[in-house]
């Protein structure tokens, strides 16, 4: 008798039958990967230190410069002798126009963003960029201006400009005049602005799609652009200020472009700092009112002094009849006070925020710094004599 004895089958749990198979590790490769991103975030550190500390304030620096070189040039090249626009202290309406166009591209560009901080040791965050910074804040919000701007609203108002090549004839012949110019200069100047941020918008959306074909350069490659541009401001600044020195007083470099760019860095780097209190407990962008409000209140005396008499009369005294002194507080008003107050960053701020709150935004603002001026530039003009008059226009000297 015979017995079939079936063979023997060993059956292993499923947890050892699909194991992974044993790997080392610390393979070599991976050991190199590891090292190389420890001698990176060391070189992060260190950068996002100079960020901090050096970098954003010297991008403000540079770009402010930049910013008051295109905006009192551009002011130049379009005041001319009837022009549509024409306005004695040269119409901000240009230069308000280029700057919201190029904010609303450089704050859209998020594919560009994108790439180019994809390193950054402070991450995706533009607004902690120097470069970002540097553009926005720097460039944008020096090469526009808001008190200018609230200034022509006022002055056209209350008929207080005095162009060379009119007659007497052609002032305003009855008080509803000085409403339709208000509403005017108002619908245009915002308009306009507005306009230039839509097609900045558009602008953005254009090269967002390039970068997605074409790609665009590395964080390292702007961060050597950064370095660069932030010593040649410091440089560019102390340039400056030798040729303000040396430059004899009726060089139209000095008269025109110098001296303002001495008072810019102080415009540029208080607004940058009270910026720092948008959003602080509400809303409101607080620092923008503060930057935009401030410039308005240095701005009336100094026009008060370039173009007020001592006088009730056409005959009576300047007020300050230097030149050199005329000369300082015009490039106060185009450098320090031009460069402190900004349209871009408005229009920018409102085009964010949605109704009822654009609408409170705006109309505090401009209401206020309007009251301000029609207040203090205002009242002189009903006591004394007080005409813009072309014989201290910032364009004759």
């Amino acid at each position: 008798m015979s017995s079939t004895v079936p063979p023997h089958t060993a059956t292993l749990p499923p947890d050892i039958e699909q194991a992974p198979e044993f790997q080392h590790p610390h393979p070599e490769h991976e050991l190199q990967e590891t090292e190389a991103q420890l001698e990176e975030e060391k070189t992060a550190k260190y950068y996002l230190k100079i960020d901090d500390q050096f970098l954003i304030i010297t991008q403000l620096l540079f770009w402010a410069v930049l910013g008051n070189l295109a905006r009192i040039g551009l002011t130049l090249l379009t005041n001319y002798e009837y022009a549509y626009i024409n306005y004695i202290l040269g119409t901000c309406l240009w230069s308000n126009f280029a700057s919201c166009l190029i904010i609303a591209t450089v704050n859209k560009m998020d594919k560009f963003w994108e790439v180019v901080l994809n390193t950054s040791p402070n991450g995706n965050d533009k607004k902690k960029s120097a470069l970002y910074l540097g553009l926005t804040t720097g460039f944008c919000g020096s090469f526009s201006t808001f008190s200018s701007f609230v200034l022509e609203v006022m002055l056209k108002t209350c008929d207080l400009i005095l162009p060379h090549y009119y007659n007497d004839e052609q002032w305003f012949d009855h008080r509803g005049d000085g409403a339709k110019d208000f509403f005017s200069v108002l619908f245009i100047q915002v308009g306009v602005s507005m306009f230039g941020w839509c097609i900045g918008c558009d602008l953005a959306k254009l090269i967002d799609w390039l970068v997605g074909k074409y790609g665009a350069l590395s964080y390292g490659s702007w961060r050597i652009f950064v370095q660069i541009t932030s010593f040649l401001g410091i440089g560019a600044l102390i340039a400056n200020l030798v040729l303000s020195i040396t430059l004899d007083e009726y060089h139209w470099y000095k008269n025109k472009f110098s001296i303002a760019i001495c008072f810019s860095p102080f415009g540029v780097i208080l607004r940058y700092y009270l910026s720092k209190l948008n959003g602080w407990k509400c809303w409101f962008p607080t620092g923008t009112f503060l930057a935009n409000l401030t410039s308005c209140a240095v701005l009336c005396p100094m026009v008060i002094l370039i173009y007020g008499v001592k006088g009730t009369d056409s005959d009576s005294d300047n007020i300050v009849n230097s030149q050199k002194r005329i000369m300082v507080m015009h490039a106060i008003i185009t450098g320090f006070c031009g460069t402190l107050s900004t349209m871009s960053t408005v229009i920018n701020e409102l085009m964010g925020q949605t109704a009822p709150r654009r609408w409170i935004y705006f109309l505090t603002t401009f209401i206020i710094c309007f009251c301000l001026l029609l207040v203090i530039i205002g009242s002189y003009s009903l006591a004394k004599y007080f005409y813009m008059e072309s014989e201290n226009s910032y364009f004759n000297y």
